[in-house]
């Protein structure tokens, strides 16, 4: 083939074939960069949503054991709730 003896045009060739190259290995970091950011975040929502759910929990415990307070105040008013 006339491009394999031509010496420009090979060093054409590598030219770009090393340019894409570096342009997917940067590729490759963004895209390692970007996911190790979205991880990051992930795990501070899990923990952010895991933190909330146990303040709510504890809430609807609180809450129940007042109204079971209140309603044995009731009864032991002699009122039905």
């Amino acid at each position: 083939m006339g491009a394999q003896n031509n010496e420009c045009m090979s060093s054409a060739i590598e030219s770009l074939y090393l340019s894409n190259t570096d342009e997917n290995i940067r590729k490759v970091a963004r895209d390692r960069e970007d996911f190790l950011r979205y991880q990051a975040k992930r795990e501070e929502t899990i923990k952010e949503l895991t933190d909330k759910n146990a303040n709510l929990t504890n809430k609807t415990t609180e809450q129940a054991k007042e109204i079971a307070r209140l309603r044995k105040l009731l009864e032991d008013n002699g009122i039905k709730p």
